[in-house]
């Protein structure tokens, strides 16, 4: 608006005797078409520094990184023209200033007047510089917002992607479990109903490894690992923890649950 009001002191030499609106139409349109390519040029500057400085985090082939650099380009030439057409209408500005009508004023007022003059033509351009120059911080300051955002998003994304990915793992892992625990206890009640038929718990060939096995149990001692089982494996039908063992050692079903165990690790680790 401010830039308007500036052009349309220059709006008389397009429109000489116009009526005023038709001259503030023009002032307007003036300023929105100048601070719409400054805008372009500006945007498009500092989104070639954004995209160049964070290269490697957006992804950009170097493809889409010579587009920028030609629409930066671009932006320079447009941005040129607007700086030209500012100092065009600065100094149209000035000339109708100096052209005031000093009939009946002395000396000393003239000079006064001219000195306010200068001192006011000076002013009309640096406001328009000034204009200028605070779109360009305003754009970058809008452009490192904007990237700042879509590296949120993107993260943001990876992160809804991630708990995803762990969810469907831990999915997983209960889903195996209700397949795999009720199995465990369906045949280990077929083990201790041969047991009650047969009569006997372990047979006499492993009597001694079975009685190792139970005294080392009751001393509460006993963590069961590979180690264990594979010293006990020959009596894996007497003892509840041993069986179970067993089938958990199977190797698709341990992979599967320390693919699980590994990735609730990580996100505790918040990787997540």
């Amino acid at each position: 608006m401010a830039e308007s009001g500036l052009y349309y002191l220059t709006a008389q030499v397009f429109i000489p005797g116009g009526a005023d609106y038709a001259k503030l139409i023009l002032a307007l349109f003036m300023g929105l078409v100048v601070m719409v390519i400054l805008n372009f040029s500006f945007e498009k500057h500092f989104e070639y520094r954004e995209i160049l400085a964070n290269k490697e985090k957006l992804n950009i082939s170097n493809e889409e990184l010579k587009n920028k650099r030609d629409i930066r380009i671009l932006g320079y030439i447009l941005g040129f023209l607007s700086f030209t057409i500012m100092l065009a209408a600065g100094l149209v500005r000035i000339y109708f200033l100096e052209q005031m009508d000093l009939t009946g004023y002395t000396v000393r007022e003239v000079a006064n007047l001219q000195k306010v003059g200068a001192w006011a033509s000076y002013l009309t351009l640096a406001v328009t510089f000034a204009l200028a120059i605070f779109l360009a911080l305003l754009k970058k300051q809008q452009m490192a917002n904007s990237y700042a955002y879509k590296r949120y998003k993107k993260w943001n994304e990876t992160v809804k992607k991630t708990n995803e990915y762990f969810q469907d793992r831990i999915k997983a892992k209960k889903d195996l479990e209700n397949i795999y625990k009720p199995l465990i206890d369906k045949y280990w009640q077929l083990v201790k109903e041969l047991e009650r038929i047969w009569g006997i718990e372990c047979d006499e060939l492993n009597k001694d490894l079975f009685d190792e096995y139970k005294k080392l149990k009751r001393s509460g001692g006993l963590t069961i690992d590979d180690d264990v089982y594979k010293k006990y494996e020959d009596i894996l039908f007497t003892d509840y923890e041993l069986f179970k063992f067993g089938i958990e050692k199977d190797a698709d079903i341990k992979d599967i649950l320390a693919m699980v165990n590994e990735s609730n690790t990580e996100k505790n680790q918040g990787i997540s």
